[in-house]
C-alpha cells in the first residue's frame, strides 16, 4: 500500500515539475548550437531574432513595439542592457527581459526592481523633461541569451528613429522591420550600406511596408575606418509632413524644413528698445562690420551664460531676446537668436545654423531630408564668420573641433540651405615645441619647454583657462602630455590664451630623474621623449574598409640638448630623414656643435586628411610605423677617458 501511494506521489511530482514555469519556458530553439557557424566568426553577440513594428497613427502619434533575442558571448557587447530615452511626449510600455543559458534553458526573469530610471541631464541643464529607463542584465556565464520585449508611444514628435540593423562585431540571424501606416499617409525611407527591397501589403485602410534581413555576418570595427554611417547597415525613416505643438511643417525639402524652423522661432527677435540702444552705443565707434561683430560677440560672452533648457517644444523653440536679456542666460538656440537680433539692429545679416555637433555618426545630405541636429550657432555670410554663441572663451570666427568640417543647415529668409563648416587642418591645427634640455652625468634631465598651439590643439587649454582649477589641469597635463616621461617633478606650468585668435601658449619647467638610461660608461639618450608618435594602427592582412583620416595636424619641434660634462658622442643619427607620402610628411635632422657640447634636434610632422582604398593599408601603416621608429632615435654618449 505504501509503495502504491509513493508511486502516485512520484507521478504527481513528475507532472508538476513538467508543467512548472521554469520548464515550460525553456526555449530549445535558443540553444547556441543552432547558430550557423558562419555567424560565429569574430562576434561579441549574435542577434537570433529581432522584430520591430513601427505603427504610424497620425501626424502626431506613432508607436514602437520591439522584440529582441540576442546571444551574448563576452563582456564587450552592449546588447546586454536596454536603454530607453523618453520625455513628456513619450510614454513607455512595460519592459520584459528573460535570461537563457547555452542550451536554451530559462535561468531567470529580470525583476522590475532591477530597472533604473533617472533624469537625462548634464551639468549645463537648468530644466529638462528628458529621462532614461535602464534595464541592465547581469549574468556572468557565457554564452547566454536574452529575450527583450518593450514598447513606447510617441506624440508631438516629428522625428522617426534611425534603426541600426547591425552593430560592430554583431551578426544577425533574422530581423524584420515593419512600418504600419494609414493608406493615405506618405513617408520616406533610406537604406544605408545594404540593399533589400521591402514588401508591401494593404487592407484598404492600413498599409504595411516590411524589410526582412537574414544571416548578416559580423562587421569589424577597423581602426581608421569610415564613420558608422558609411559602414553599418541602417534604415532611416522620415515623414513628409509633421506637427510640433500648434505648428505644422514639411520636411520634403531642406528649404521647407528651414521655413518651419523660422516660423517656430519667429517671435524670438523681440529685443527691448533699451537693449537696442545699448547695442548701437556699443558699436557706434567701430569702423568695420568685423569690429562690430567682435564687440557684440564679446558682450554676449561676458554678460550671458549657457544653460540648457529642454522642455517639450522648448527643445526646438528658442526663448526670445527679452528672456535672455532679463535672465542673462539661455540655451544654444536662445543665445544664437539673441546674437542674431543684436546684429540685425546694426544692419548685419546673420543666420542661425543647425548642426550635428560631436562625433559625426550620420552626415546630413542634400538628397534625403532628415534633421538629425543637436546644436545651433550663427553664420554671417558677408564676412564668412561662424560664431559659437554658447562659448565663454572662443575667439570670434572659431567654432571648434566638435562642429568642424560637416554639412549644416542655414536658416535663411528663403528657408533652409545646406552649407559646410570650416575644417581645421595643417597649421590651423598645430603644436610647436621649443625646448631646452640639460642632461646630467646620471641621465637626469632639466627641461624647459614653450608650446604654441592653434585650432583644436589649443581647445583644452582654453577651456582650462575658463573652467578648470589649476590642480585639475595639472593632473591632466601630467597624465596626458607628459605620459612618456618617468618620474616627473613638474616645477612650473603656465597657460596663456589669445583672446582674438584660436591660439594658446604653454610654458613649463620640470625635472626628470631618469630621462636617459645609463649602462656602465655609456648613456643612451633619447632625442624625443616630449612629443613622440604612438598612433600606429594594428597589423591587418585582411583589411576590408577604406582608410579615413579626419584628424589632420602639423607639428614642429626644436630641442636644444646640452650634453653632460665628461661625456662625448659615440654614435648618433647623422643623416636627415625625410618621408613624403600621400598620407603626410615627416622630416627629422640633428645639428651637432662640438664646441658648445650641444645637439639641436629638429622635427616636422604633417598628418594629412585622407580617404584611401583598403589596398593602401599596408603602405599607410608603414608610414606611421616609420614615424614611430624615427621618434625613438637615440644618441649614445660614452665617458671620456681621464
Amino acid at each position: 500500500m505504501k509503495l502504491h501511494i509513493l508511486s502516485i506521489w512520484n507521478l504527481w511530482l513528475f507532472c508538476l515539475l513538467a508543467s512548472s514555469p521554469s520548464q515550460a519556458n525553456n526555449k530549445p530553439e535558443y540553444a547556441v548550437s543552432l547558430i550557423p557557424p558562419a555567424l560565429l566568426i569574430n562576434v561579441d553577440a549574435v542577434v537570433r531574432s529581432r522584430s520591430v513594428e513601427f505603427d504610424i497613427k497620425s501626424l502626431t502619434e506613432f508607436q514602437e513595439r520591439h522584440r529582441l533575442v540576442v546571444t551574448i558571448f563576452n563582456a564587450n557587447s552592449d546588447l546586454d542592457e536596454l536603454i530607453q530615452h523618453y520625455d513628456n511626449s513619450t510614454k513607455l510600455g512595460k519592459s520584459r527581459a528573460v535570461i537563457y543559458d547555452e542550451e536554451g534553458r530559462e535561468i531567470r526573469k529580470v525583476s522590475r526592481k532591477e530597472i533604473r530610471d533617472y533624469g537625462a541631464v548634464d551639468g549645463f541643464s537648468l530644466y529638462s523633461d528628458s529621462r532614461v529607463r535602464h534595464l541592465p542584465v547581469k549574468y556572468s556565464r557565457y554564452p547566454y541569451t536574452i529575450e527583450f520585449e518593450y514598447s513606447s508611444t510617441h506624440s508631438k514628435s516629428p522625428f522617426y528613429p534611425i534603426w541600426y540593423i547591425q552593430s560592430y562585431r554583431t551578426s544577425v540571424q533574422s530581423a524584420t522591420y515593419k512600418v504600419i501606416h494609414p493608406e493615405d499617409f506618405s513617408f520616406r525611407f533610406k537604406l544605408e550600406n545594404i540593399d533589400i527591397e521591402p514588401t508591401t501589403q494593404s487592407d484598404g485602410n492600413k498599409k504595411t511596408t516590411q524589410w526582412t534581413f537574414e544571416n548578416l555576418m559580423t562587421i569589424l570595427n577597423e581602426q581608421y575606418a569610415p564613420p558608422p554611417s558609411e559602414v553599418l547597415p541602417m534604415l532611416i525613416l522620415a515623414p513628409n509632413a509633421f506637427t510640433m505643438g500648434q505648428y505644422r511643417g514639411e520636411m520634403d525639402s531642406w528649404k521647407n524644413y528651414g521655413l518651419f524652423m523660422n516660423r517656430l522661432n519667429g517671435e524670438a527677435d523681440n529685443m527691448s528698445e533699451a537693449m537696442v540702444q545699448e547695442v548701437k552705443a556699443l558699436t557706434q565707434h567701430a569702423k568695420t562690420d568685423k569690429e562690430k561683430i567682435a564687440i557684440l560677440y564679446k558682450y554676449l560672452q561676458k554678460n550671458m551664460r549657457y544653460v540648457s533648457v529642454q522642455l517639450g517644444i522648448g527643445g526646438w523653440q528658442a526663448y526670445d531676446a527679452q528672456y535672455v536679456e532679463k535672465n542673462k542666460y539661455g540655451d544654444c538656440k536662445a543665445l544664437t537668436w539673441f546674437m542674431k537680433s543684436m546684429l540685425d539692429k546694426i544692419g548685419i545679416k546673420a543666420y542661425p545654423t543647425l548642426c550635428k555637433s560631436g562625433y559625426l555618426n550620420y552626415e546630413v545630405e542634400q538628397a534625403f531630408v532628415t534633421p538629425r541636429f543637436n546644436h545651433v550657432f550663427l553664420h554671417i555670410p558677408a564676412e564668412n564668420y561662424w560664431l559659437e554663441c554658447t562659448s565663454k572663451d572662443n575667439p570670434v570666427n572659431y567654432l571648434g573641433e566638435w562642429s568642424a568640417d560637416r554639412n549644416v543647415l542655414m536658416l535663411t529668409e528663403e528657408g533652409g540651405q545646406l552649407s559646410r563648416t570650416p575644417a581645421y587642418t595643417g597649421r590651423d591645427n598645430m603644436m610647436q615645441n621649443k625646448a631646452v634640455l640639460n642632461i646630467s652625468a646620471e641621465g637626469a634631465a632639466s627641461i624647459e619647454n614653450n608650446i604654441l598651439l592653434t585650432g583644436p590643439k589649443q581647445e583644452y587649454y582654453r577651456a582650462y583657462h575658463t573652467n578648470k582649477s589649476e590642480s585639475d589641469f595639472r593632473r591632466w597635463f601630467l597624465s596626458n602630455q607628459l605620459e612618456g616621461l618617468p618620474t616627473v617633478d613638474l616645477k612650473q606650468l603656465k597657460v596663456q590664451i589669445d583672446q582674438d585668435y584660436p591660439t594658446a601658449t604653454v610654458a613649463y619647467q620640470l625635472e626628470v630623474a631618469r630621462y636617459a638610461s645609463k649602462a656602465g660608461k655609456r648613456i643612451f639618450l633619447p632625442l624625443n621623449c616630449l612629443n613622440n608618435f604612438n598612433q600606429v594602427p594594428p597589423a591587418d592582412n585582411h583589411r576590408l574598409h577604406p582608410i579615413v583620416v579626419q584628424d589632420s595636424y602639423y607639428e614642429k619641434d626644436d630641442f636644444t640638448i646640452s650634453l653632460p660634462e665628461g661625456f662625448r658622442i659615440e654614435s648618433m643619427p647623422e643623416e636627415e630623414k625625410v618621408l613624403d607620402t600621400p598620407y603626410g610628411s615627416y622630416k627629422v635632422w640633428i645639428e651637432k656643435n662640438e664646441d658648445s657640447r650641444e645637439l639641436k634636434y629638429h622635427r616636422e610632422l604633417n598628418i594629412l586628411p585622407v580617404e584611401l582604398p583598403a589596398s593602401d593599408y599596408q603602405d599607410f601603416r608603414n608610414f606611421y610605423k616609420e614615424i614611430a621608429k624615427l621618434d625613438k632615435m637615440k644618441v649614445v654618449l660614452v665617458k671620456e677617458k681621464t
